[in-house]
């Protein structure tokens, strides 16, 4: 994490979380963890903003070793409002990252929670950060998370695809 400082970082996970109405997650939960998780993932993968983290896949999909020393500072930040001033570019970043994930949740169905993104990070993760270059996303995560819905990845998939974040 270099270009910016791990306070910033987490400024910027906790405002898209407040942006999105999921600020209320218990901060203890595994839930919690998730989001902070794939927000910051879809923050650096999808908005354009670089954090300096680097993910790799485990079980439940992106993940950075970085921010799992980062949670405290989340939940401070969110239940005392001590969180730094967003720039306006990265607000602006964020406010578009927040209308792409509200239309997603939309054209799935869904409700924007912690299964929610799961799913995208990981769809994203699989065909766009994974070398060698995966051929077909929808069965590889399939085969990585036989318990989701093909037909909700493949809408997922299709979503990414369309807004050229997949090909």
């Amino acid at each position: 994490m270099e270009k910016y400082s791990k306070k910033y970082v987490v400024s910027l996970i906790v405002k898209l979380m407040q942006l999105l109405r999921i600020d209320s997650i218990d901060p203890q939960s595994m839930d919690f963890k998730i989001v902070v998780q794939k927000l910051a993932y879809i923050i650096q993968s999808v908005g354009g903003i670089d954090l300096g983290l680097k993910f790799k896949w485990l079980s439940r999909g992106p993940y950075s070793k970085a921010l799992a020393n980062l949670y405290n500072i989340a939940t401070e930040m969110l239940y005392s409002g001590n969180s730094e001033e967003v720039s306006s570019s990265d607000l602006q970043a964020l406010n578009n990252l927040k209308m792409f994930l509200e239309d997603l949740a939309v054209a799935l169905d869904s409700n924007i929670d912690p299964d929610f993104l799961e799913l995208v990070s990981s769809v994203i993760m699989l065909c766009k950060d994974v070398y060698p270059k995966i051929e077909d996303p929808v069965t590889e995560l399939l085969k990585r998370k036989p318990y989701l819905s093909k037909r909700t990845i493949e809408k997922c998939w299709r979503y990414l695809k369309d807004k050229g974040i997949c090909q």
